[in-house]
């Protein structure tokens, strides 16, 4: 984006990821997962008060797609973005931890990332230790469990574990008509951990706002372009050239959403 000359970036470093502590004003510290939603618009609201006349447009992959298309959502009209793109969003956490569940790869990707989440959890065990969840618990949880309903949940107050997490955690076919700002999603059909089912394709192609491109290869968060890792992505190509469309637009919005399969 910086080279393109099209703005300057910012990231966010999750709740006790890049290199931050887990900390809290008071009990213990909630850790990163899709409850973490408010994070979302206290860092764009930070950038609107450092920036107040620049234009603010929003990246998300896999569930940080799903933190930004429930911002979207959640702030309607009042969304302080252009617009958004979002990239393999995990949208309905309860399909996609059926679909995980059923299939040889899903589960392979379910222990893989559950082994991370133990990582995270030894990491800042110290931040955590008068929590109601022990590291032996998170360790269960990564070789048997779910941390969603067994430690996400109880972590951040829900007492409706996993049913609970997941319906305040996904963006639903009811939730497409709240988005008020331009929003490209880019998917693949051949996504080992969200399946394309999961996504509400109909509903999102009756919103002006939204346009979904469906990709025949790409995996989850897959995309690349050419030999080398260094060189830049397919998925980096298609930002630049859609922020440059978004700064460039003065044109309504068309009268229906484009569903494309690329």
């Amino acid at each position: 984006v910086e080279e393109e000359g099209l703005g300057v970036a910012a990231a966010i470093n999750w709740r006790g990821l890049g290199g931050l502590s887990l900390t809290a004003a008071s009990g213990w510290p909630r850790p990163y997962c899709a409850l973490c939603q408010n994070d979302v618009a206290q860092v764009i609201s930070h950038v609107r008060r450092e920036l107040p006349t620049s234009s603010l447009y929003a990246v998300g992959w896999s569930m940080g797609g799903n933190l930004l298309v429930r911002h979207l959502a959640e702030s309607g009209d009042e969304c302080l973005l252009r617009g958004a793109l979002a990239v393999s969003p995990a949208l309905d956490l309860a399909a996609i931890q059926r679909y995980m569940a059923s299939t040889p790869v899903g589960r392979l990707y379910g222990r893989i990332i559950g082994f991370g989440m133990f990582s995270y959890f030894l990491k800042h065990r110290a931040a955590l230790r008068d929590s109601p969840i022990s590291l032996l618990a998170t360790l269960r949880t990564a070789l048997f469990g779910s941390f969603e309903g067994e430690v996400f949940a109880p972590l951040w107050g829900l007492d409706g574990g996993m049913e609970e997490y997941h319906a305040k955690c996904s963006f639903l076919a009811s939730d497409v008509s709240r988005v008020k700002r331009r929003l490209l999603v880019v998917h693949a059909e051949d996504d080992p951990v969200v399946p394309l089912h999961s996504l509400p394709l109909a509903e999102m192609s009756t919103n002006p706002l939204i346009v979904v491109a469906i990709t025949r290869h790409g995996g989850h968060m897959g995309y690349t372009a050419g030999l080398s890792p260094l060189q830049h992505t397919w998925t980096d190509r298609l930002l630049v050239h859609y922020l440059r469309h978004l700064r460039g637009q003065t044109a309504a919005p068309p009268a229906v959403a484009v569903l494309s399969r690329l």
